[in-house]
């Protein structure tokens, strides 16, 4: 992917990041649906599950994220909501309507 995130998405992340990591339950489930839509390759995915601690494999991933392309913010935000995890991606909505 020859460009990153978009900048708002990236402080958006950014900004969450304490939240990310204290609450994101970064499972199969969810690497599936960043593997299935392209976001994160298999060695990536692999990178991240084999991180011994859901607070690592959050921060692992939100390392990751903000350079892989300008579809990875709204992947990652389907990603959460299908793994029932909508609160998050309310709080990264939240933080990009602050900057507006």
């Amino acid at each position: 992917l020859a460009c990153g995130m978009l900048e708002q998405h990236r402080l958006a992340i950014r900004k969450s990041s304490y939240a990310l990591c204290e609450q994101l339950m970064v499972d199969e489930a969810l690497v599936q649906s960043l593997l299935a839509d392209n976001i994160l390759t298999e060695s990536m995915a692999e990178t991240i599950l084999a991180e011994p601690t859901s607070q690592k494999r959050s921060f692992r991933l939100t390392l990751l994220l903000p350079k892989r392309g300008p579809r990875a913010f709204s992947s990652f935000c389907s990603a959460l909501r299908v793994t029932e995890q909508q609160h998050l991606c309310d709080l990264l909505t939240q933080e990009l309507e602050k900057d507006d």
